[in-house]
């Protein structure tokens, strides 16, 4: 059987945005799209009007970020360190950021905060950690044969890592020096 649907107030749509907030982190545009997701519902079944209804929406956001509970720098900063640590590229961190509508400018500003960090490129640290996880390079099990390479080159590759840091990777033997670097010695 399906679930009622609801019809949304500014306060059933603030009760919302909290209980989100209170369970993962969101981005504005991200509260927003989750709250409009609400407000398309109760149009179709209650005959909310849209526009009422959007600017509600609007004003929960607001109210949300200058509170500081969403926010748009905090958002892209925690959100590069999470996919860097898992190995992502900076390609696939400014895809996803993108898609969960935080601006260009920010993506930038994060991304350029994660590289001052290290001496060592955050792509290449990132390549490390994702072949840590795969089991590629100076982690592989089995030695090296030319098809090997060439999946362990692809799957770098669709990770958004360009060859040169691929290779470097797929290319290492020695895993104390792979695991110093990862460590920042």
């Amino acid at each position: 059987m399906a679930k009622a649907v609801r019809k949304v107030d500014p306060g059933y749509l603030e009760r919302v945005a909290l209980w989100y907030l209170e369970r993962w982190d969101a981005p504005p545009a991200g509260l927003r799209r989750i709250l409009m997701k609400r407000v398309r519902r109760s149009v179709e079944a209650h005959g909310t009007d849209p526009e009422e209804a959007s600017a509600w929406v609007d004003a929960v956001v607001a109210r949300a970020t200058e509170a500081g509970l969403i926010s748009d720098a905090r958002y892209a900063r925690d959100a590069v360190a999470r996919l860097r640590a898992r190995g992502g590229s900076t390609g696939r961190i400014r895809a996803a950021l993108g898609a969960k509508g935080v601006p260009a400018e920010v993506i930038a500003e994060a991304i350029a905060r994660d590289a001052s960090d290290t001496d060592i490129p955050p792509d290449h640290l990132a390549a490390l950690r994702y072949a840590r996880r795969r089991r590629f390079g100076p982690w592989r099990a089995a030695p090296k044969d030319a098809d090997g390479l060439r999946k362990e080159l692809a799957s770098l590759g669709r990770q958004g890592f360009s060859y040169a840091v691929a290779r470097a990777v797929v290319d290492l033997d020695d895993r104390d020096a792979a695991e110093d670097a990862l460590r920042g010695l």
